[in-house]
């Protein structure tokens, strides 16, 4: 019995990473037709293998013996997540970063204040009255 596989047009590439000690060899395919980043493989990769590294990663022929992975397209994705068109997810995590990096930087500026003021209360407890301005 003959069965028919959807075509999709895609790259598949290999991976070599590292996951809780162990080395690991894995064929994704990765839909649409330019080559992924690093960080494009690494994110796919943490999806299913959670704190793992990729060591290596190369355009490979299908390898009819052994597991392929497959990623989904970006629009399938947007429609399971809900997002609209106009919104682009990597938009919405590069305002989630800074607003993140905002949050730390003042997080850090209030800590700097109550030290100043503790260190000027100190110096009020121990007589230096007058040389201290608040």
């Amino acid at each position: 019995m003959s069965s028919t596989i959807e075509r999709k047009n895609g790259i598949n590439m290999c991976v070599s990473l590292v996951w809780r000690g162990r080395y690991y060899t894995i064929q994704f395919f990765f839909p649409g037709l330019k080559k992924p980043s690093r960080a494009e493989v690494q994110d796919s990769i943490q999806k299913i293998y959670p704190g793992a590294k990729v060591n290596a990663y190369y355009e490979h022929p299908i390898d009819r013996t052994s597991p392929i992975v497959k990623l989904p397209e970006q629009e399938q994705i947007n429609q399971e997540v809900g997002v609209t068109p106009d919104e682009n997810p990597m938009e919405k995590d590069k305002q989630k970063k800074k607003q993140k990096e905002l949050e730390q930087k003042e997080r850090r500026l209030s800590m700097i204040k109550k030290l100043v003021l503790l260190k000027k209360r100190q110096a009020v407890n121990q007589g230096a009255g007058a040389d201290v301005t608040v």
